[in-house]
This record gives structure tokens, C-alpha cells and sequence, in this order.
């Protein structure tokens, strides 16, 4: 499986013609799979859409709280 992640993943068709061109299945991260947060306060859509460009910044501060 291919994981894909930032502003290019969103590319509409990208992930079924990478998977297609290399033979593999292809998903998009979700850096915010298992990450908790008030939907009152943070629009989940808008979670959603950005979370391909997030992973980084969600990894560095995961790190940070696992220190």
C-alpha cells in the first residue's frame, strides 16, 4: 500500500492513476486518525481537507508530547 499525504495527494484522480500506473493500492494519510479535538471549536470538515498537508506538523508535535 501506497500512502499518500500532502497538498499534491489532493490532486483529483492522482491516487487511482498512481495506483493504476504502479499496480499498488493507494490511501491517503489521516494524521488526525487518532488524534481528539473539540467539534464545537474546529470545524471536522476542515480537519478532513487539511489533514494531507498536516501530517508533518502533527508528527513533530506527537514527538514532542512523547518526550
Amino acid at each position: 500500500t501506497i500512502v499518500l499525504s500532502g497538498g499534491g495527494s489532493r490532486i483529483q484522480g492522482f491516487d487511482q492513476l498512481l495506483s493504476k500506473t504502479l499496480g499498488r493500492q493507494c490511501r491517503h494519510l489521516d494524521p488526525f486518525a487518532k488524534v481528539s479535538f473539540d467539534h464545537k471549536r474546529i470545524d471536522p470538515e476542515y480537519v478532513r481537507y487539511m489533514s494531507s498537508e498536516m501530517a508533518i506538523a502533527v508528527g513533530l508535535a506527537l514527538r514532542e508530547t512523547e518526550a
